[in-house]
């Protein structure tokens, strides 16, 4: 699975800059089971993921949701769900937590604003784009932790944010419990996020 990044489109602004995509251009990008997404202005479109992914992702959603309901916390979603973090970034991670002392940017159609928690899972062709542009993006924008899930090594990386850049705070490996001081208490063998 790969990011498509598509660029100009064989047109050129008068001041020969890159086109800029918006959000208003993002409603208009097909409903084709790909995932779009809006960084910096440029569209990149990827694959719906494969199986392994989806399973990792309702393992975390299912493990989270739990936790943050019992301790009404706030809300966990998973993608699709659009997260727009200006005109020209709207981004779709794969979940994302949003405290209840900020569920204002919880909208009717889209996340206006950072999520407290974003985390993207990664593949083959995402993860240069992952670790790289989004990662730079979410800090740029105030998401105060990132989670790299890496399906391939079984590990968590987590990050979080220190001036607006990420820090790691923590690797977890597949024989450890995952801790986390957005959610105080959760402890959470990775063996359960892996499991098929």
């Amino acid at each position: 699975m790969a990011y498509a990044r598509i660029k100009d489109l064989g047109t050129k602004p008068m001041d020969d800059k890159a086109i800029q995509f918006t959000y208003q251009d993002y409603l208009l990008f097909p409903h084709d089971l790909k995932i779009h997404q809006i960084i910096e202005g440029e569209h990149y479109v990827n694959p719906s993921p494969i199986p392994y992914h989806q399973a990792i992702s309702r393992n975390l959603i299912r493990i989270l949701a739990e936790f943050v309901e019992r301790n009404d916390l706030g809300e966990v979603f998973q993608a699709p769900i659009d997260v727009v973090l200006s005109d020209t970034d709207v981004l779709v991670p794969d979940l994302i937590f949003i405290s209840r002392a900020r569920s204002a940017i919880i909208e009717e159609k889209y996340v206006a604003g950072a999520p407290d928690l974003v985390i993207e899972i990664l593949s083959h062709g995402t993860k240069s784009v992952d670790q790289g542009l989004k990662s730079k993006v979410y800090a740029k924008f105030g998401v105060t932790e990132y989670w790299i899930v890496d399906p391939k090594k079984k590990t968590v990386k987590l990050y979080r944010l220190n001036h607006r850049r990420y820090r790691e705070h923590a690797l977890f490996t597949h024989q450890q419990e995952l801790t986390t001081p957005t959610f105080p208490g959760l402890r959470v063998r990775l063996a359960e996020i892996f499991r098929r």
